[in-house]
């Protein structure tokens, strides 16, 4: 909700303020410490469908209270947040002591050491905080009555608790301000107060869905992020956007004042006032030099707290004026140690501040200097000086000519470029975010029949780590340009942020076809830095049937890009009803994946690996399989690849190593001699640590490393190779061996046996399958090669009787496939170690699939 319309800092001189600012701080301490101790001290929580500590309420408001909105009303600064998100969990799910703990330290944090608040307006907003929860914590348990809070008539009682308790919030804050500013506007308070309950509304209906999606399904926190960053962001725009609003008004405003002035004096008043509103400012002073013929003196104008004053100055002070003109000969900030001692900051005790010589192209006309910022935010900025600047350069011209003003021309010219900065991306000078929603719903509306893509750059980041932004930047323009030229006339082009782009098109026709052109376009060479790199993009389609809405038709073509990015680099996807269905069940499986992760709901079974001159069991390979909620047993077939393609394969081959290392030991007992074959995920080998973690959970388990064998695919080459090598190297160091598995699938197979430190050497099961077909060829090949070469040969898939003598004859070493043995449990392997050789069977079934033997 808004947190204050800032009090300003009390100015030096009036003691009488400072009290009754800490007066009020003070009551509002003991009134919240009042209603602690008899309200809300022994309260219990009003549900425990969740546990909510005092330390995630503290990170709560600490994220909150640190990322505010800044809103200006003119001479006022108004700040807002997302206050009643982590309030309505404490409210809910937190013990009132936790909840009055967590907001305290949050706040604390966030306002003293984030926002670095002053110590009197610290004490107000944390004094004036602790009110608004504990009376928010009686007013609910009242409203309540006892009644389920999750009910809807439960959110009627959080939504009053809230409203209440804003309403006592900003009434408190205004109060400040009165005392504080010693004026009062009832037109300013109603309507600022109006807008604090409907942002404290908009947060608390926000809350209680984030509290309905968090206590039906815990991960549905990732949904309440989204949520809440879309509001956030939606804040931000809407204070961003109102903002360059007042700016063009300021300097309408402004000029006007001095072309339309009475007489000079009023003018320059006027002039004033206007930029003492627009930069929030207590302190606006413009000198003015006489002209070099002229027998008048320096002329000071002086806007202090509202009181305007002019005058003639002393030489004292005329000399310092001109001291501080030749120190600042551009627009800065500007401190006492910038300029040495001058009577401009002494006499008026000036910290914050603006000072910009007024240069005629004849003469030194004069002086402005804008200090002392009121509000929340108590520094100028950089856009501040940017108007500021401006507003100089201009100024001096008018002086010059009597008139402090500009023309209308230039007045409109100014207003247009916010307007285009306003619209526009800065960067490729295609329109923004915002401008391309509006023409896209007002299309939407209008016509019915609209189409979009949405286009994500392939690879952006790597140009960006190899070359740096400046050429990321470069990049970026140079895509808009072919983007502009690859689409037509009618269509509309945008940059949405980052290296995502949108076309609306005029024509929902060949939809696909344009977006082919633009892979086209963008996938030829881009001469950055002196270097050609290519990229690519990847694109999703959506047209308006379908969607109920001009935000999610947008939606739609971003879920058809995820579909086109998840198909391969440079691809098209058009978004239905089945790429829906599809991604809805991927997001389920993903979603069970981490429960099973989480729960641990995998079993391994073992395949035996058998060497061929007397059948004996020798080894296995370790085949995962995940034990599903509904009963199924799931093959590595059906969840592997998902797995891999969010991130999750790295926990999967942990629980799947610490599974076999634990039954290893007992398996050694009965051969001395036996290992375990494990598969790696590629991109594991790249985790950090791995190689530490591997050496202690071998340490820990007891058996020999040599005990457990890691099989990897060539593909481990294809990220960085020389860090796989390296890593490989250090993982044979600890003992551990290495197979490379598939061997002779990809695509540099000769290379991979040069450089990876392997021991074991797989042949591919397409080879074995070529055996059976008649063609031993590949098969006599690699067997000879990797027996040269020193290693264990091992052939994988051996389905029947004839490929396994045709093995057996070569002198292949060892083997593995359902004509030796199919998975099976621990206990069934141990069985068969004690029988000592396998009984070779004729396959019945089909063949299965890659990683099921």
């Amino acid at each position: 909700m808004s947190e204050s319309l800032a009090p300003t800092r009390p100015r030096g001189g009036r003691p009488s303020r400072l009290v009754g600012a800490w007066l009020l701080v003070a009551t509002i301490a003991v009134v919240a410490a009042g209603v602690w101790w008899f309200g809300a001290r022994g309260l219990e929580p009003v549900s425990t469908e969740l546990e909510v500590t005092w330390w995630m309420l503290a990170v709560g408001f600490l994220a909150v209270e640190s990322a505010v909105i800044h809103l200006h009303f003119r001479s006022e600064s108004g700040t807002f947040s997302l206050l009643e998100l982590p309030l309505v969990f404490g409210l809910l799910f937190a013990a009132p002591t936790d909840a009055i703990l967590g907001l305290i330290v949050g706040a604390f944090v966030a306002l003293r050491l984030v926002r670095r608040q002053p110590l009197l307006k610290l004490a107000f907003n944390l004094a004036n905080l602790s009110l608004h929860i504990t009376l928010a914590l009686v007013v609910l348990d009242l409203a309540l009555g006892g009644r389920d809070p999750l009910a809807p008539s439960g959110w009627l009682a959080i939504l009053l608790a809230t409203l209440v308790t804003a309403t006592v919030n900003f009434s408190l804050i205004l109060t400040a301000i009165a005392i504080t500013e010693r004026e009062f506007s009832a037109h300013r308070a109603v309507s600022a107060l109006s807008f604090a309950l409907v942002v404290s509304l908009a947060n608390t209906v926000q809350a209680l869905v984030a509290v309905l999606i968090v206590v039906a399904e815990p991960l549905g926190v990732l949904l309440l992020l989204c949520s809440s960053s879309v509001l956030f962001v939606a804040y931000r725009a809407y204070a961003v956007e109102r903002e360059q609003r007042e700016r063009v008004e300021f300097l309408y405003a402004s000029t006007r004042a001095l072309r339309e002035g009475g007489d000079s004096t009023s003018a320059v008043s006027m002039f004033l006032a206007e930029a003492a509103s627009m930069f929030r400012a207590t302190t606006v002073m413009l000198y003015l030099f006489p002209a070099p013929d002229s027998d008048e003196g320096l002329t000071q104008f002086t806007l202090r707290d509202g009181d305007f004053r002019v005058g003639r100055v002393t030489d004292r002070a005329e000399r310092d004026a001109r001291a501080l003109a030749a120190a600042v000969p551009m627009p800065s900030f500007v401190s006492r140690d910038d300029v040495g001692p001058t009577g401009v900051f002494e006499d008026y005790d000036l910290s914050e501040t603006m000072v910009g010589a007024l240069q005629s192209p004849h003469r030194l006309v004069g002086v402005l200097v804008v200090a002392d910022r009121l509000g929340d935010v108590s520094t100028f900025t950089a856009t501040d000086l940017h108007l500021f600047s401006t507003l100089v350069e201009h100024a001096a011209i008018s002086v010059e000519n009597d008139q402090l003003g500009q023309s209308l021309v230039q007045m409109r010219e100014i207003g247009q470029a916010l307007e285009h900065q306003a619209s526009y991306d800065a960067l490729t000078g295609l329109l923004n975010r915002t401008t391309f929603a509006a023409r896209l719903d007002e299309h939407y509306l209008s016509r019915g029949d609209a189409c979009v893509l949405y286009i994500d750059l392939d690879d952006f980041k790597l140009v960006n780590d190899t070359f740096g932004h400046a050429a990321g930047d470069g990049l970026l323009t140079q895509v808009a340009r072919r983007l502009e030229a690859a689409v037509r006339p009618t269509d509309v082009a945008a940059r949405l942020g980052g290296d995502e782009f949108a076309v609306l098109l005029g024509r929902a026709t060949d939809a696909e076809a344009v977006a082919y052109r633009v892979i086209g376009s963008l996938s030829a060479p881009f001469h950055i830095t002196a270097n050609d790199v290519r990229i690519g993009a990847s694109i999703g389609v959506a047209r308006q049937a379908g969607a109920t809405s001009a935000s999610q038709l947008l939606e739609h073509a971003d879920l058809a890009l995820y579909a086109a990015k998840e198909a391969g680099k440079g691809t098209v996807a058009t978004y239905s009803d089945d790429l829906r269905q599809d991604l809805t069940r991927r997001q389920m499986l993903q979603s069970d994946l981490r429960r099973a992760i989480a729960h641990r709901d995998f079993e391994v079974h073992y395949q035996p690996i058998v060497r061929l001159e007397n059948l004996s069991v020798v080894g296995a390979e370790a085949l995962v399989r995940w034990q599903h909620p509904s009963g199924r047993l799931v093959t590595p077939a059906e969840f592997i690849r998902e797995a891999e393609r969010v991130g999750l394969m790295t926990e999967v081959d942990r629980i799947v190593r610490h599974s076999v290392l634990e039954q290893l030991g007992a398996l050694r007992e009965l051969d001395q001699q036996f290992f375990v074959a494990i598969n790696m995920a590629a991109r594991n080998v790249f985790e950090p640590g791995l190689v530490d973690e591997l050496a202690s959970e071998v340490l820990a388990s007891g058996v020999p490393p040599s005990a457990l064998v890691l099989e990897l695919t060539e593909s481990v080459l294809t990220h960085d190779a020389d860090v796989a090598v390296e890593r490989l190297e250090e993982i044979g160091a600890l003992g551990v061996r290495l197979a490379l598995d598939e061997f002779g699938t990809g695509r540099s197979s000769m290379g991979s046996l040069r450089r990876l430190p392997i021991d074991l050497l797989k042949i591919a099961r397409p080879f074995v399958a070529d055996m059976a077909a008649g063609d031993p060829s590949f098969v006599l090949a690699i067997n000879d090669l990797g027996r040269r070469l020193g290693f264990t040969v091992v052939a994988a898939g051996v389905e029947d009787a004839g490929v396994l003598g045709q093995l057996r004859e070569i002198g292949c070493e060892l083997a593995q496939g359902f004509h030796l043995g199919r998975p099976i449990d621990a206990a069934s392997l141990r069985r068969l170690i004690v029988r000592g050789r396998v009984e070779p069977a004729p396959v019945t079934g089909p063949i299965g699939p890659p990683g099921a033997g």
